[in-house]
């Protein structure tokens, strides 16, 4: 029976495994079931934590290793990619929410300034022309104040003094100085930021309201946070000469995005950048199959997630797609779009969408036994395949 050519392509399951250890345990499982597989191992991401790692190792680069802060401000040790001319950075590489317990979650004390300190190292490497950002993941709603911060520019109150750091920084902006040479810095380096949401800074679909309660905001805090941000917009708005208030993706990041707006980056779709820079239609196109999932498979999954962008990829080439995830939402809308709800078009979604979650547990059970999970719910698919192939005679 002819072995099948597999691409295993998972993003990260978020709060156990990074992309790489679930492509790794799902490939161990799929070969205690079927060891003659050809299997290929391609990580991906949606431009959240782990992205600048998945495309660095993917494409050879050099892994960097840099002190910063965390969003708290405590030292830790941060990372970006460097391929070719491109610098490649996570947000949450230094402001990211995993740096946190569920306990110290709280945007009026989280900053972004790490990041800005990532930024600043990346620039001086001599070959970068170009930036690629990933802004998937934030433990902030402070605007980007303490990013722009650490790049240079002047963020003072009323006495001329730099504000503090976090959210409750925005109230006590008055002027912005310094942002003018950071943008001249800029201007020659092309900055693209790999975000798959669209909201705006203010409003009820904006930072404060979105992603403030997220990240551990109070309701109470959330109307502050939004009063704030407006002041500071106003300001940041003064200073860079135009507005980028209501551009898709400002909001993103706790407002970090419209602070990278004010620096002249442009937005584009997370999994579009990842899915593309990867090559991974050709990947696809060359596999009898391909296997990929996340964490949790509901709703959210289908709003610019990895795994619809590796569907839409399987429908274009005719190569089947199965999902392993860590767990499932059987919501009408997920089992309607990611399995095969349609009579007119076999390959409409998933060839199959499944969980690997054994039996009820408790969550924090579920995410300690997750590789040994992953590899079980692989090694069943793959003896499902391998029969399905003896039954057919292929």
């Amino acid at each position: 029976m002819k072995a099948l050519k597999v691409l295993v392509a998972p993003d990260s399951f978020k709060g156990s495994l990074s992309a790489f250890d679930a492509a790794e345990a799902i490939a161990r499982g799929l070969r205690q079931g079927w060891p003659e597989l050809d299997i290929t191992l391609l990580p991906v991401a949606d431009g959240g934590e782990g992205t600048a790692e998945v495309l660095t190792k993917a494409l050879s680069g050099i892994w960097r290793e840099v002190p910063v802060v965390d969003p708290l401000g405590r030292a830790l040790i941060g990372h970006y990619g460097l391929v070719g001319n491109t610098v490649v950075m996570d947000i949450a590489e230094a402001s990211g929410l995993q740096h946190l317990s569920d306990t110290e979650r709280n945007p009026w004390k989280a900053n972004s300034f790490g990041s800005g300190q990532l930024l600043m190292a990346a620039l001086q490497e001599p070959t970068a022309q170009r930036l690629l950002i990933g802004l998937g993941g934030s433990a902030t709603v402070d605007g980007g104040v303490g990013f722009l911060q650490a790049l240079g520019a002047k963020i003072l109150d009323r006495q001329g003094d730099p504000v503090v750091w976090g959210g409750q920084g925005l109230a006590q902006v008055e002027t912005i100085a310094e942002l003018h040479p950071i943008r001249e810095r800029l201007k020659h380096v092309e900055i693209t930021v790999a975000c798959d949401v669209r909201n705006p800074l203010l409003g009820p679909e904006g930072a404060a309201h979105i992603y403030g309660p997220q990240k551990g905001a109070s309701p109470e805090m959330v109307d502050v946070l939004e009063q704030s941000m407006t002041k500071y917009a106003a300001v940041l708005q003064r200073a860079a000469g135009e507005i980028y208030v209501d551009c898709p993706g400002a909001g993103a990041a706790g407002g970090l995005g419209f602070a990278l707006y004010a620096l002249g980056a442009s937005f584009r779709s997370g999994v579009e950048v990842v899915l593309e820079t990867l090559d991974f239609e050709e990947q696809a196109t060359q596999a009898d199959l391909v296997i990929t999932g996340e964490g949790m498979i509901d709703r959210q999954t289908l709003y610019g997630k990895t795994v619809m962008g590796i569907l839409a990829i399987g429908r274009k080439v005719q190569t089947p797609v199965i999902l392993l995830a860590g767990a499932v939402n059987l919501d009408p809308s997920v089992t309607g779009l990611l399995s095969l709800k349609s009579s007119t078009d076999s390959n409409q979604g998933a060839a199959a969408l499944l969980d690997s979650i054994p039996c009820l547990m408790d969550k924090q059970d579920a995410l300690d036994r997750a590789r040994l999970h992953l590899e079980w719910s692989a090694e069943q698919t793959s003896r499902l395949l391998r029969l399905g192939g003896s039954l057919c005679g292929s």
